[in-house]
């Protein structure tokens, strides 16, 4: 046995480092885009100043920040930025086999490892200079903590799980979300006595986070606006969490299947299809007859008694009592109703991105519902991850590009832009990855005004009416033509619209991930 756990150890080890190449290939090739200029502009002046601006420009709380700028006290260079983030995403790899082994012991972690490496967010997130490669880490990290403590009894875990909670709420304020409903799931399984110890704890944390508190709440004000706000429904918090957590658990397996407008060659899309269903169909061979017979049913009791039973074994050391499917499911949904629920009354920003910290307990829930049909149903389950993963990563990443593709428009303003054609850039923060990128002749002029790196307001990097634009595009005296470089369909039809007096479209390029480059002259 020894021998099996020295050999799958060293195979987690072996795609820990394959996912660190891979990540440090991508970090690379990949162009920065104007989100990690912000990070370095944030992160150029030392970790005192870094934490200063984290907290009144970046609206974040500032631990990922002094860690960046710490970094870069000793390599400034702009791409060894992301290296913080290819160490934290091969940490949360490990991280994320460590919680597989302790809720799935009987599962080789070789393989939940190798699921959450080639996830398509996770490899993301390791080649990005922002901080989501840690909060995968942390999110991990709160729930192996929580699962050793308050399931298994690791009495000092209780300092670990105070210090991963502390960090958590100084590195990203939707972490709370994942810390919340762990304690809803001790509440809900009648754990009384191991709920209050976890409320104590908590109480410590928000005693060690209130000089962050108000702070927090004035950045929340900061981000919210009319465009972010979602209903405050039953409904629509019950169909959004149910996106949610399948788009961070099966997502990489669905997005695959909706590359009929992608540019993936027709044999690579068929391929992907003819793998996943291949793969579907072995799951579903493997699961017995009897099971079939009655899956509507026992599914259903399964997942609700491990939905609000299956946390309290009579021996809280004992891991063969607890429905691993439902304690994931429980976790990852409860902090997605919570998260709807504030962000909804707050009317702050709700993305894919800002759940990160649960994509590793979201990943797992798909292996923990197969291994508890049968061990051949979970490797094939693995399987059909596996090869929605690498599909997903293969399309996400052939273009080499980040959002905005601001290195192949530069080159492309270079090549074709003629001397004394201004480019309009919208949303207006644009400017920052595209001047890093470009240099010709022609003034780059973000719409409606240059960005402000001292106050960060979304609202202010649109145009809101066609006035704005002409404001802009005065002070550079009479035109006969200019480019717009639009991010988004959007964006680039108001553009259309504001741009009146006569000018009209004669040439449209488009790039990766919806930019455009529109070519606009002055009609007769």
């Amino acid at each position: 046995m020894s021998g099996r756990n020295d050999r799958d150890l060293s195979a987690v080890a072996c795609v820990a480092a394959g996912y660190a190449l891979l990540t440090g290939f991508l970090s690379w090739r990949l162009p920065l885009w104007t989100d990690e200029l912000y990070t370095l502009h944030t992160t150029a002046d030392g970790p005192m100043i870094a934490a200063h601006k984290a907290l009144s420009f970046e609206l974040q709380p500032p631990v990922y920040f002094v860690i960046q700028a710490l970094w870069r006290m000793v390599f400034p260079a702009p791409l060894a930025a992301r290296v913080p983030s290819i160490v934290f995403g091969t940490a949360a790899v490990v991280v994320g086999a460590m919680l597989a082994r302790t809720l799935m012991p009987e599962l080789r972690a070789r393989w939940p490892a190798l699921v959450i490496a080639c996830h398509p967010l996770v490899l993301w997130a390791g080649a990005e200079a922002r901080c989501y490669a840690l909060v995968m880490l942390i999110g991990a990290g709160i729930a192996y903590v929580f699962v050793r403590t308050h399931v298994q009894g690791w009495q000092r875990g209780r300092l670990w799980m105070i210090a991963i909670a502390v960090l958590a709420l100084y590195t990203q304020y939707y972490l709370g979300f994942l810390l919340a409903a762990a304690g809803l799931s001790l509440i809900v399984t009648g754990r009384y006595r191991q709920a209050g110890r976890y409320a104590l704890e908590m109480l410590v944390v928000l005693v060690l986070f209130a000089p962050l508190a108000l702070v927090a709440r004035t950045q929340a004000l900061a981000h919210a606006s009319p465009a972010s706000a979602h209903p405050f429904a039953l409904t629509t918090m019950l169909v959004e969490t149910w996106r949610g957590v399948s788009t961070l658990a099966i997502g990489a397996v669905a997005s695959p299947w909706k590359l009929e407008t992608a540019s993936a060659p027709m044999l690579l899309r068929r391929l992907f299809r003819f793998a996943l269903l291949a793969g579907v169909a072995a799951m579903v061979a493997q699961i017995p007859r009897a099971s079939l017979a009655r899956a509507r049913s026992w599914i259903a009791l399964r997942l609700a008694h491990g939905t609000y039973k299956g946390l309290a074994p009579e021996n809280p050391r004992d891991l063969r009592a607890l429905s691993i499917p439902g304690f994931l499911a429980a976790l990852t949904a409860s902090a997605f109703l919570f998260g709807w629920v504030l962000t909804s009354i707050a009317s702050t920003p709700w993305d894919t991105r800002h759940w990160l910290g649960l994509v590793i307990p979201a990943v797992l829930l798909p292996l923990a519902i197969a291994r508890a049909i049968g061990p051949r149903t979970a490797e094939a389950a693995i399987m059909v991850l596996l090869v929605g993963s690498v599909a997903a990563s293969i399309d996400s990443n052939r273009g080499l590009a980040k959002a905005g593709d601001s290195q192949r428009v530069a080159r492309a303003l270079e090549q074709s832009g003629a001397k004394g054609e201004p480019v309009l850039i919208v949303p207006a923060d644009n400017v920052l990855s595209l001047s890093y990128y470009y240099s010709g002749p022609n003034r780059l002029v973000p719409v409606p005004r240059a960005p402000s790196l001292e106050t960060y307001r979304h609202a202010n990097l649109f145009p809101a009416n066609a006035m704005e634009v002409r404001e802009a595009i005065e002070p550079l005296g009479e035109l006969s033509a200019v480019w717009v470089y639009a991010d988004g369909a959007r964006a680039a039809g108001e553009m259309g619209r504001y741009l009146d007096g006569g000018w009209r479209e004669d040439q449209r390029l488009a790039f990766w991930d919806g930019a455009w480059l529109i070519h606009f002259r002055r009609g007769d």
